[in-house]
């Protein structure tokens, strides 16, 4: 099947622009003077609006054409040049090899043109993906670069948080301190300590057991009633003891 492929002639109509060829190998076909073989499809619709070979475009002038069968049985082949004269027989050969030849080394020539086209597009590819490469390579470099910044920023954050911390803890030895000497005050100012010296709990206690030992101060008023009977209190309105309602004690009409 290799080898009969490799003999067979292919349609030369270009496409694509010109850098493909169709490649059918069809039963029937065109060929022209300047050596050109397409198949019925693409034959019908190109000279159908235009005389020029379709690959020439005038370079070889206008080309003849002949149609051609190229599915002939093997019997068919053989009778082909039967009757004719070695001279015509030989013509026949040489135009017909001739022919092949021509055809084999156009699509030769074609392949080796797609294959430098493929190492074309492989090279680009290649240069491509090499200069992304080195692209992705300063972009990590970067990246790996910023990490570092960033570690370094964290640290000092970390070392400056951990310094603020110790300062708050220091602030706030001293506020307590601060609060242990106003509350300290406040307690002598309002006589919960004796005046000598500064009352600590540890010596006397809790403020409750100072209040309880701490002894109210007599007045001049302290053993008014001693030996006397206390005057009866009258009671107010609201039922509660009421002495300011009550004369004062006198003696001789003199209060004391």
């Amino acid at each position: 099947m290799e080898h009969d492929a490799f003999l067979a002639l292919r349609c030369n109509f270009p496409l694509e622009d010109g850098k493909v060829a169709c490649g059918k190998m069809p039963g029937e076909a065109w060929i022209t003077s300047c050596s050109h073989f397409f198949c019925p499809e693409h034959a019908s619709k190109w000279f159908a609006g235009d005389d020029r070979c379709p690959i020439c475009l005038d370079a070889g002038g206008k080309p003849r054409m002949a149609k051609v069968c190229t599915s002939k049985a093997k019997s068919g082949k053989q009778t082909v040049l039967v009757g004719l004269s070695p001279q015509d027989i030989q013509t026949a050969v040489s135009t017909g090899m001739g022919f092949w030849v021509r055809q084999k080394e156009g699509e030769y020539n074609r392949t080796v043109e797609d294959l430098g086209n493929l190492q074309a597009r492989h090279a680009q590819v290649v240069q491509r993906g090499r200069k992304r490469l080195a692209e992705a390579e300063q972009i990590g470099q970067q990246m790996s670069a910023a990490s570092q910044d960033l570690r370094h920023r964290l640290q000092e954050a970390e070392q400056k948080r951990e310094e603020r911390q110790e300062t708050i803890e220091t602030i706030k030895k001293r506020i307590s301190k601060v609060r242990g000497e106003y509350k300290a005050m406040q307690n002598r100012a309002m006589g919960l300590t004796p005046l000598r010296g500064e009352v600590r709990t540890d010596d006397f206690g809790s403020v409750k057991d100072q209040l309880s030992k701490k002894t109210t101060p007599r007045t001049k008023f302290d053993g008014m009633f001693d030996g006397r009977k206390a005057p009866t209190p009258v009671r107010s309105i609201s039922g509660n003891s009421d002495y300011r309602r009550q004369a004062p004690p006198s003696r001789n009409g003199q209060i004391f």
